[in-house]
This record gives C-alpha cells, structure tokens and sequence, in this order.
C-alpha cells in the first residue's frame, strides 16, 4: 500500500513537471515573444532607411515577417536565403533575433570592385564575386582574368558559392569556405528551354546519346596584354 502511494506521488510530480514545461511552452509560442520591432541595420548596427540599391521597406517587404508573430516562429537561415536570391545587390545578409522581441535584418550593399571581360561585353563584380552590373564600356576597376570556356552548350550561368558555409570537408591548405570564397562559369542550356521554342532544344529522344564537351582555357599575363 505505501509503496503504490510512493508510485502516486511519484506519477503525479512527473505530470505536474510535464503540464508546467507544456504551459511554458504554449506560453512562448503565442503569448510571449512576440516580434515588437523589425529593423533593417548596416553591419555596423546603425539603422538604414537605404540599402544600397533596395529600401529599407523593400529589404521588410521580401523578410515577409509581421509585427505580433511569435520570434520563433520562422529560420532566420531560411529568410537569409530568400533575402539573398530576390535581392542580389546585397553583399551579406544577417537575420538576427534580439531578445525578448527584436528582428534585425543586418545587410552589406554589394560595392563594385572588380571588372571581368566577357564575350558579350564587361561584368561588375564586387569583392565577393557577386556580379552588380554589365555593359559594352570597360569600367574602372581593376580587371580580373580567369579562364576563358568553350562548350558545345548554348548558356553559361555564373555561380558565386553561395551555400559554401555548409561545407563540412576542409579546402586547399585546410582552408574552411564561407559563402562566396570562389566562383564557377557552369555550362548548360537556356533555363526554362521547355518553355520557349526559340531556344535550343533540351529533349533528348528515347535511343539517343547525350554528349557535351567544355574546355577551359587560362591565359598568361602576357598573353592578355598584361606584363
């Protein structure tokens, strides 16, 4: 008899632990820590009404958080990704939760700082890689010479590392890569090709053989006109 009133007693402490730890729970999940203030701030935490090309409205409007909304209610890496893709002429983006309930947008406009030179004419591109801009007039930057491709496909898309801080396998020297530490020119055909009879075909026919050859050729400083 006493033992099951030890093994009451015992059950019953458990469940009041675990209705307390529900309660608290429930609580921050609707009644506390709800968002009071969402801001858009420089890296060096001063507050922004312009983000280089993008107001600070625009940067809020993309965020698509609401005054009132639970702080944990959203990926702060996922906004960081949506922030980056619509809004390509930021350099670096930071969504920061400021407890109790503070949401800081924390941006570093892209600042053109190099030129590449392309077929088609001239890329802008800031120090992270991030192409700003392209235009038949050479810029003054200093220019950049890389690898000039050759494919057999019609496109080339311009990738600027953007996930490389997920990388878990070291770099060259042991180096650990952070978003934008390198660049790839990826050969392909048109996006949406399906959708747009005017472009090169994508089907490839039951029986038939797929085959692409890419060359990427580099250059001396000499034989770019640079000593």
């Amino acid at each position: 008899m006493l033992r099951r009133r030890r093994m009451l007693r015992r059950l019953t402490a458990v469940a009041l632990v675990l209705c307390v730890a529900a309660a608290g729970i429930y609580l921050t999940m609707t009644m506390l820590f709800k968002i009071s203030a969402i801001e858009v701030r420089n890296a060096e935490g001063e507050l922004l009404q312009q983000a280089g090309a993008y107001s600070s409205e625009e940067v809020l409007q993309v965020l698509g958080l609401q005054l009132e909304e639970n702080i944990f209610s959203f990926s702060a890496e996922e906004k960081e990704a949506i922030l980056e893709q619509q809004l390509p002429l930021l350099e670096q983006i930071d969504v920061i939760r400021r407890y109790p309930g503070t949401v800081e947008v924390r941006v570093t406009p892209a600042v053109p700082t190099y030129a590449i030179q392309t077929s088609a004419g001239w890329l802008t591109i800031s120090a992270n890689l991030k192409v700003i801009s392209s235009g038949a007039e050479q810029p003054d930057l200093p220019v950049l010479y890389g690898g000039e491709p050759a494919s057999t496909q019609p496109g080339v898309q311009l990738y600027t590392g953007n996930f490389l801080q997920d990388c878990t396998v070291p770099g060259k020297g042991g180096a650990q890569y952070e978003k934008y530490s390198g660049f790839a020119l990826e050969t392909q055909h048109y996006p949406c090709s399906p959708s747009h009879p005017e472009f090169p075909s994508t089907v490839l026919r039951a029986g038939k053989v797929f085959r692409v050859s890419n060359t990427l050729r580099f250059f001396t400083g000499k034989q770019c006109g640079v000593i």
